[in-house]
């Protein structure tokens, strides 16, 4: 008898089946990978899993009985627990606090601290990590560390399912090493893990069985020793790999407008590369790679800890955006509504939110200024709004990536030497839209400018991309000409396939 059974599972979003009649079966003392790309359905299947999100047809059985969860706290009281990507810690609490939020040993409503940090101190050994200091605050520990206390806090009952949702995504080789050495231990108790990862490497390294999943479907799943680590990126993106391509720019030789040696900050670690004025380079890699918090800390919106920035060939130390601005960096952030447009204000008021300073002589705002540029770059960029006073959430996807792009080109239409940085510029975005964009790019290079795309879509990153970093865990682990590259080598690399199938040959 199966430990947790998902069977014919249905959910579906507005315009979108996230999962369509999906199957997935967890044993006792097994370790099952759960891999796809992003949006493939994995986290909805957790949700499901965990109770967070209630299928439209379908159900659940736990021990072979149907099981009804309708909320989180249902999971819990069947002894499902998730651990989930992005962290829920209560920050100004220390390690100890945390880990035994909500069961803290107390008598008459007073907490036995002494109590406290004795249990907490016994649960991390028991997990392989007592070195981490328990009177620490969460908020001063590194994200690596932030990870294990949360991990810790999930694992702190006697817990008959675990779904881990890619929980080395801030770890060191080391801390996943512990965290691996932690899963194995509860396998053999017979608790069943469901092992979310992009990490085709550390799928191969813990699972026992693996199941693929591609729009919402399972398109294969079984032994994991049934599969090559070369296989599985194919079956992740389907057979409709194509080997598109577009004129390749070889820059080098040109200004270098932007360098890094040996940078380190925030989920990335030790990272080099070179932009050139006329080319655009590719950023690669899965969520939780480091790409964006490179991006962000160019621009000064993260502490760099350590490594040099150069621009144009000069050592620079950018501490804030201001800085960026003014170095000629411009980030054109992932999350543009959140990071890139003033939903409230119109187009106008979206365009000229840069350039107002040079459209207000002598501190008075020049209406007529403020409109000749924003009707340039309307044009220029062929924005589709009713007119410049047309609120800026109205416009679809695309004129609002737009936007976000042409605030900075209103500032002046000579764009050579300078570096943009477009973290998934055309996420969200309909295909036409996402054509005209490409175009959009490729002209900023083709007028001397150097441009970053940190893209996670394959076929944008080969018709884009004059030079390629892949980075995986904080790392670039793989560079070069994107001629050197197909989609399936990339994909290979992203996901730690190549280095898998060398340190593990199957015949």
């Amino acid at each position: 008898m199966a430990l947790l059974e998902a069977r014919d599972i249905v959910k579906t979003y507005p315009g979108v089946r996230a999962l369509d009649h999906v199957d997935f079966t967890l044993e006792r003392a097994q370790i099952h990978a759960l891999v796809g790309m992003n949006g493939a359905g994995k986290s909805t299947l957790v949700k499901v899993i965990a109770g967070a999100e209630k299928p439209d047809h379908g159900s659940i059985f736990l021990d072979g009985q149907l099981v009804h969860l309708s909320h989180a706290r249902d999971a819990t009281q069947y002894g499902i627990v998730v651990v989930h990507q992005e962290r829920t810690l209560i920050r100004h609490l220390t390690v100890a606090e945390n880990i035994l939020l909500g069961i803290e040993p107390s008598q008459l409503g007073i907490i036995n601290s002494q109590l406290l940090r004795q249990r907490a101190r016994e649960l991390l050994e028991n997990l392989g990590i007592g070195d981490l200091d328990i009177d620490a605050d969460v908020e001063k520990l590194g994200a690596g560390k932030q990870q294990l206390v949360d991990i810790a806090r999930a694992l702190r009952t006697s817990p008959k399912v675990i779904v881990l949702d890619e929980p080395t995504a801030s770890l060191s080789a080391a801390e996943t090493e512990h965290l691996f050495d932690t899963l194995r231990r509860f396998k053999e108790r017979g608790v069943g893990i469901i092992f979310v990862s992009h990490h085709l490497d550390e799928v191969f390294e813990i699972a026992d069985h693996i199941t693929i999943l591609r729009d919402g479907k399972v398109v294969s799943s079984g032994p994991i020793s049934a599969y090559r680590p070369e296989d599985v990126p194919r079956l992740i993106v389907g057979h409709e790999i194509a080997a598109t391509t577009s004129d390749y720019v070889d820059a080098t030789g040109r200004p270098v407008l932007l360098e890094v040696r040996n940078l380190s900050g925030e989920g990335f670690y030790d990272v080099s590369l070179k932009v050139y004025a006329g080319e655009v380079v590719g950023l690669a890699g899965v969520v939780g790679a480091g790409r964006t918090e490179l991006l962000e800390s160019l621009v000064g919106y993260r502490d760099v800890r350590s490594g040099t920035t150069l621009v144009r060939g000069e050592p620079k130390r950018i501490r804030t955006p201001e800085q960026a601005i003014r170095n000629g960096l411009i980030l054109v952030p992932e999350k543009r509504m959140e990071k890139g447009l003033m939903m409230r204000l119109d187009v106008l008021e979206n365009l000229t939110v840069v350039c107002l300073p040079d459209c207000s002589p002598g501190g008075i705002v020049s209406e007529s200024g403020l409109r000749r540029a924003a009707s340039n770059v309307v044009k220029r960029l062929g924005i589709v709004t009713p007119s410049l006073r047309t609120n800026v959430g109205n416009l679809s996807g695309g004129n609002k990536q737009k936007v976000v792009f042409g605030k900075w080109l209103a500032v002046s239409e000579d764009v050579q030497g300078k570096v943009f940085l477009l973290d998934e510029p055309t996420e969200g975005i309909d295909v036409g839209a996402r054509a005209e964009m490409w175009n959009i790019i490729r002209g900023l290079a083709a007028q001397g400018a150097g441009v970053v795309v940190a893209t996670s879509d394959l076929e944008e990153l080969m018709v884009l991309a004059d030079r390629i970093y892949i980075m995986r865990a904080g790392r670039v682990v793989c560079s070069g000409r994107r001629p050197d590259f197909t989609q399936e080598t990339v994909l290979q690399h992203m996901l730690g396939a190549a280095e898998a199938a060398i340190a593990e040959p199957r015949l």
